[in-house]
C-alpha cells in the first residue's frame, strides 16, 4: 500500500470513528437533558408521502443545480478500501449521527423549551447547513431545504425514523453519483 492510500484509509476510518463518537455524545446529551429520541416507524402512507416529497425536492435541486452551473461529483475511480469505508460512513453512519444530533437532541430540546415548532424545525436546519459549509454556494441552500424537509418529517411523524431514512437516501444517491459504474 503506497503512503497516500494508507493515509486515505486512516482518514476514512478516523472519520467513521468521529461520527460514531458524535452519535454517542449526542445520545448522552439527550439522556442528560431528558430529551426522547423516538424511532417508531410511521405508517406506510407517511413513509411513502415523505419519500415522495423528498424525491421531488431532490429532483428540483438537481435540475436547479445544473441550471446554476453545479458540477458533477468527482468519480471514485478506482474504488479503494478507503472509499468503501467513506461510502459506508456517508450513507449510514453520518445520517444517523446528524439526525440524532439535529432532529433528535436539538429539535427535542427546543420543543421541550416550548419554542414555536417553526423555529424548532428551522434552527436545527440552519445548524445542519452550517456544518456542511464545504458545499459553499447553491449547495448550502439545498442543504438548508433538506434540513427543513427532515425537520418537517420529524415534527409531523414524531419520530426520527423518516429523517434518518430520507437523509440516508439522499446520501446514497450522492455516493452513487461518485461510483465508477
Amino acid at each position: 500500500m503506497e503512503p497516500s492510500s494508507s493515509r486515505s484509509l486512516v482518514i476514512a476510518v478516523g472519520t467513521a470513528v468521529a461520527f460514531l463518537a458524535l452519535l454517542a455524545i449526542v445520545v448522552l446529551v439527550a439522556r442528560w437533558k431528558r430529551v426522547p429520541l423516538p424511532f417508531a416507524r410511521p405508517s406506510l402512507a407517511a413513509i411513502a408521502g415523505w419519500t415522495a416529497i423528498f424525491v421531488v425536492t431532490a429532483v428540483a435541486q438537481e435540475l436547479l443545480g445544473g441550471y446554476l452551473g453545479g458540477g458533477a461529483a468527482p468519480r471514485w475511480d478506482p474504488l479503494t478500501p478507503a472509499r468503501l469505508i467513506r461510502a459506508f460512513t456517508i450513507v449510514l453512519i453520518a445520517p444517523l449521527a446528524e439526525e440524532v444530533a439535529f432532529r433528535g437532541t436539538m429539535y427535542g430540546d427546543l420543543m421541550k423549551r416550548r419554542l414555536h415548532p417553526a423555529l424548532a424545525i428551522l434552527l436545527p436546519a440552519v445548524a445542519f447547513t452550517a456544518v456542511h459549509i464545504q458545499y459553499f454556494g447553491p449547495g448550502l441552500v439545498f442543504i438548508l431545504v433538506d434540513g427543513i424537509v427532515f425537520g418537517l418529517a420529524r415534527h409531523h411523524t414524531k419520530s426520527l425514523f423518516l429523517p434518518v431514512m430520507l437523509h440516508t437516501l439522499g446520501n446514497a444517491y450522492a455516493v452513487a453519483e461518485r461510483l465508477p459504474w
